[in-house]
């Protein structure tokens, strides 16, 4: 099974340190966890002060708590690809990234899935089955797909740079 020391490494490369960048709408992010998701599930009366203050530590529980243990993202056998989906579960939001997984099942083995964003055993079952090397490259078409599908952002060359990672 993957494991999430190894997938959270990934996740904090990519997302980098504190920013406050007036074109996203989730606020001043620290590690990827931005004031908007925070003041949603941890603490509704936070501030950017807290974002900045996160701790390595604090965030981490956070990816562990919230996405890694809360899909069992564990149950994926590959370690790429369970990387890759908190990855892009964190940046695009565990439902998109859960849709183009179940997309990129179809594209490489042929096993259609009810596009539902659930992992479930069917999913993770196909998923773990299916040759590693072409569910990763089908899942990096799909969230690349996603993010042209979005239109003109700010953000899309780091998204897709991002996705093809």
């Amino acid at each position: 099974m993957s494991n999430f020391d190894t997938a959270v490494l990934t996740v904090l490369k990519n997302e980098g340190g504190f920013v406050d960048n007036p074109h996203d709408p989730g606020g001043p992010t620290n590690m990827g966890v931005s004031l908007r998701f925070y003041r949603t599930v941890i603490d509704p009366t936070a501030t950017a002060e807290d974002i900045k203050a996160l701790t390595l530590q604090t965030v981490s529980l956070i990816y562990k708590t919230h996405w890694w243990d809360r899909f069992k993202y564990d149950r994926i056998v590959d370690q790429s690809v369970a990387t890759k989906l908190l990855d892009m579960s964190i940046n695009m939001g565990p439902l998109s990234a859960h849709i183009a997984l179940q997309r990129a099942v179809l594209a490489a083995t042929g096993h259609a899935l009810v596009e539902d964003g659930v992992l479930g055993e069917q999913t993770i079952a196909r998923i773990n089955e299916a040759n590693a090397v072409s569910i990763l490259a089908s899942f990096k078409s799909e969230l690349a797909c996603h993010y042209r599908m979005i239109g003109s952002s700010f953000f899309i060359d780091g998204w897709l740079r991002r996705a093809y990672l």
